[in-house]
């Protein structure tokens, strides 16, 4: 009789180790277009002229098959949570808001994040999210399906690459964060070795990441777009609207679609407008976005 219990206590939990990551969902079929994946990378306080001596073969590639923007726009208030806003919102904090790290004074009722225009239009599309700190997820991604925050990026990597794996999500957002901490422990600069090596350990991780997704959508169009809040000087970044070590950022975009990307000057509200132009979706005017979209068919 033991034998007969433990024989089906081992049929019904055939399976069961190797899906330790919930992949939990609003709906169990997705109505997001079935031929399109995202993945939307944040590097945290990632200075350019920093990222550009830095050897980064991952997003060197990207570049060269895609589009690397320079000398980008990340608008005022030059702390984290008004730049992350302004990248998922699609407009500056004149609209969305936010001017501080507090979210205090958002107005995402009005100009919401791309999880919630995602989900206004495909209610039943997957939405997740890996960050290595929650000043992103803090004030926005809440209609993700799911989203974990670990403390550190190779945490953050790895759980990108489950999510990828196991859960197969529609839109990933990653959030890295230690560029940024190196940066406030070390110095945000161009000669400085810890920053740079954070720069470097990163588009590791951002490899490791952008291969797990090509691998799991081979046969479908994909977009990758990876960005980031602001740079820095010395070892801070708030308050400095007039450095443009701290507010002239970049913006890289990679496409496997029949689409090329403009050469026009980017911004980092231009990030919602690309996304709805690769998923062929109108941007309503009511919507009243400050960015526009970097593709060309």
């Amino acid at each position: 009789m033991r034998n007969h219990f433990a024989i089906l206590m081992l049929a019904l939990c055939t399976g069961c180790a190797k899906d330790p990551l919930p992949c939990p969902s609003n709906c169990s079929t997705s109505d997001f277009p079935s031929d399109k994946r995202i993945l939307i990378i944040g590097l945290d306080g990632c200075r350019t002229d920093a990222l550009q001596l830095a050897a980064t073969p991952t997003l060197d590639e990207l570049a060269a098959t895609g589009k690397l923007y320079v000398n980008v726009e990340r608008g005022p208030h030059t702390v984290s949570a008004p730049g992350w806003s302004a990248i998922l919102t699609g407009v500056w904090s004149d609209k969305h808001g936010v001017t501080d790290n507090s979210y205090d004074g958002s107005d995402f009722q009005h100009f919401p994040d791309l999880y919630t225009r995602l989900r206004s239009i495909f209610s039943c599309s997957h939405l997740y999210y890996a960050n290595s700190h929650p000043i992103v997820s803090k004030g926005m991604l809440h209609l993700a399906d799911h989203g974990l925050v670990t403390d550190d990026d190779e945490m953050a990597a790895q759980e990108a690459v489950r999510m990828l794996s196991q859960c197969q999500p529609d839109v990933l957002f990653v959030h890295l964060d230690n560029i940024d901490a190196a940066g406030h422990s070390t110095g945000f600069s161009p000669y400085n070795d810890e920053y740079v090596n954070a720069i470097i350990q990163t588009d590791s991780r951002v490899g490791t990441i952008v291969r797990k997704f090509e691998e799991v959508y081979a046969n479908h169009q994909r977009l990758v777009l990876i960005a980031t809040d602001h740079g820095g000087e010395g070892t801070g970044h708030g308050g400095k609207d007039d450095d443009p070590n701290v507010t002239k950022v970049f913006l890289f975009g990679n496409t496997n679609a029949a689409f090329s990307w403009k050469d026009s000057v980017a911004e980092v509200v231009d990030v919602i407008p690309t996304v709805m132009q690769f998923l062929n979706v109108p941007v309503d005017t009511t919507w009243a976005l400050d960015g526009k979209g970097l593709l060309a068919q």
